[in-house]
């Protein structure tokens, strides 16, 4: 959801919330927390959420975008 709010913005800046995502996900499978089926389906999962999010805000009565 950063990448798409902070369209205009550096790069960097953009890509933050993947950077921090991965970094947390290898820390959990580094801390034997998650296995690896864990992070990539709280991957999927949170990249879908932001996309349905966004495609039924674009759709809304009140037309958001």
């Amino acid at each position: 959801m950063l990448r798409h709010e902070w369209e205009g913005r550096p790069g960097l800046l953009r890509y933050s919330g993947y950077i921090l995502a991965v970094a947390s996900g290898l820390m959990r499978l580094y801390k034997n927390k998650h296995w690896l089926s864990d992070i990539v389906a709280g991957a999927v999962l949170g990249f879908a959420t932001a996309k349905l999010t966004y495609r039924l805000m674009k759709k809304g009565p009140n037309g958001i975008e």
